[in-house]
């Protein structure tokens, strides 16, 4: 029996990203060399190289309805950054833009159970996090996803 995913379209979404970025490996390994492993949901483990990759949702998904109680579709808001420890950004860019050409879809993609109908990149992400004295640089893009689950 298939999984289902009508309920629970967050899953359907991060599956989907994930795809997006493997689907973008030649891209992001040529960019920084074994990039396209380390591309991590929510946060990276522990003694990740830099370089790497963290997507996230940022606005759990929003039921969008028909008529009556029929739900169309579910608009969510999910970021997807490069990360890096060095104090410029400058290092991040060729990342960002890549993500950015992977994230961007106007026509949609069916991933298991249902369909992205659209990710467009809503804004540019970007911040400076500091730990022990340590700065590290986030740059990527926030991008509103639509997607719809199976019936």
């Amino acid at each position: 029996m298939a999984a289902t995913y009508l309920g629970a379209e967050q899953v359907l979404c991060n599956l989907w990203v994930k795809a997006r970025l493997a689907e973008s490996a030649a891209e992001l390994d040529a960019i920084s060399e074994g990039l396209s492993n380390r591309v991590f949901e929510d946060m990276a483990p522990d003694g990740s190289a830099y370089p790497f990759i963290v997507y996230a949702c940022l606005q759990p998904p929003r039921d969008v309805r028909g008529v009556g109680v029929i739900r169309v579709m579910v608009d969510t808001l999910y970021v997807v950054k490069a990360v890096f420890q060095g104090l410029s950004y400058e290092p991040l860019a060729p990342i960002a833009a890549a993500i950015d050409r992977a994230m961007t879809s106007s026509t949609g993609s069916a991933v298991a159970d249902g369909f992205v109908l659209a990710s467009v990149r809503q804004d540019q992400h970007a911040r400076v996090t500091v730990e022990a004295g340590t700065q590290f640089r986030h740059l990527g893009g926030e991008f509103r996803l639509q997607a719809q689950a199976e019936q």
